[in-house]
Order: structure tokens, then sequence, then C-alpha cells
């Protein structure tokens, strides 16, 4: 992605592949969930086993099917960020050219389940990687 957002490649695997041989849709929010634990984990640092947060939304704009068993790649970056939750958007790419973009936005809990706020230190470094807003 040009706007130096983070990026992993993923494996399409053949059990992925729907009976007409394309990308099953669901697999599509699978992608960005691989991609936003690996971005939390590698550019934040973040122990998936001590953050308690949710899904609350998760959007997916389909642009063209992926129809081959090979890599793709997940851009991520971080759209915004609010009292208790931040939201990442997303594309999925192969050789191709672009196939999906998508956001989700996430929920910090508390240990009642609650939306609380996120810590001020994982908050700050959300935010120094806040990309602009998209003016389409």
């Amino acid at each position: 992605m040009a706007d130096g957002s983070y990026e992993t490649s993923i494996e399409v695997r053949f059990r992925d592949l729907d009976s007409l041989g394309h990308v099953n849709n669901a697999v599509y929010a699978t992608y960005f969930e691989q991609a936003r634990l690996r971005y939390l984990r590698d550019v934040h640092e973040v122990d998936l086993d001590e953050v308690n947060f949710v899904v609350a939304r998760l959007e997916v704009d389909y642009r063209a099917p992926i129809e081959a068993v090979e890599p793709v790649t997940v851009g991520v970056g971080v759209d915004s960020v609010g009292e208790t939750s931040f939201t990442l958007g997303y594309a999925l790419e192969n050789a191709a050219g672009v196939k999906a973009t998508g956001r989700t936005v996430q929920v910090v809990l508390d240990a009642d389940g609650t939306p609380a706020p996120m810590d001020d230190d994982w908050r700050a470094r959300l935010e120094a990687e806040e990309r602009p807003a998209d003016d389409d």
C-alpha cells in the first residue's frame, strides 16, 4: 500500500475456495483478522492475551474475486482512534490488483464486558499511526 501501512502476506488455501473456484466471501474477513492480529503484534507489540477488545463492526467492499491459490497481501492502517474504540482500514490484493477493501471497529472492554477507555500508551501509539482521512 502506498500510504505506508503495515503489510502482511497470507497464503490462500485450497479450502478457502468455493465451488466456483473463488475465495469464499466470508474468508475475506478471516484474512482481515489475520492481518489485524499480526499488525497489533508486530507494530504495537500488543499481547493479545492481555488486551480485551471485540470487533463491533466489519465492512467489506468486494472489488474482484480471488481465483487462485496464491498469496495475497493485506495492508492494514489506523483510520481513527476514539476513547474506547479504534478503526482499522484494510486493502486486500494479489498480483492482479486490489480485490477488496474494508474496515473494522474494535471496542476495548473491561473485565465486565463494558466498553472501557483504552490504555493511554496504547492510544498514543495508535494515534501516531493514524492515517489522514480519505476524502472520497
